[in-house]
């Protein structure tokens, strides 16, 4: 009986003995496994934050396009408004005083006569200037929009 239970006890031992073996290389593969996996996620998980990060970065630049293409639009339309001969010509007469002339002379040069007739308005090479820069703009196409009331 002795022999039997020593020969039980040794073959008990080797079968713990390849257990214990066989689990430390179990628990290490296991362990490897965990960690490649672990990585993986970590890789997976880093990029779906980046993407959703790029995409709200994409949304506020959209966003700021689309306010900058309104305030182009509203800067068009405000050049337009300035830029109208009505816009011009009611700056002109408001804050330049500027006005049309009531009688223009014409003075015509004889060589063979000589003889020049006098202005009678001292102003009016001031309303001729006026005159040609009228005539300039009537014939330049500038876009016309109507004043704000």
């Amino acid at each position: 009986m002795i022999q039997k239970q020593h020969i039980y006890n040794r073959s008990y031992s080797e079968k713990s003995k390849n257990k214990r073996k066989h689990s430390t290389g179990d628990v290490l593969l296991y362990v490897v496994f965990l960690l490649i996996v672990g990585f993986i996620l970590s890789l997976y998980i880093g990029q779906s934050v980046k993407i959703t990060q790029l995409n709200y970065e994409l949304d506020n630049l959209k966003e700021k396009i689309t306010e900058l293409e309104e305030k182009n639009n509203e800067f068009t339309i405000e050049l337009a408004q300035k830029s109208s001969l009505a816009k011009i010509e009611q700056v002109a007469r408001q804050k330049i005083h500027m006005v049309e002339p009531e009688n223009t002379e014409v003075i015509v040069l004889n060589n063979e006569n000589e003889q020049t007739q006098p202005a009678e308005n001292n102003n009016e090479g001031k309303m001729y200037v006026f005159q040609v820069i009228n005539d300039i703009m009537k014939r330049v196409n500038t876009v016309m929009a109507d004043s704000p009331h």
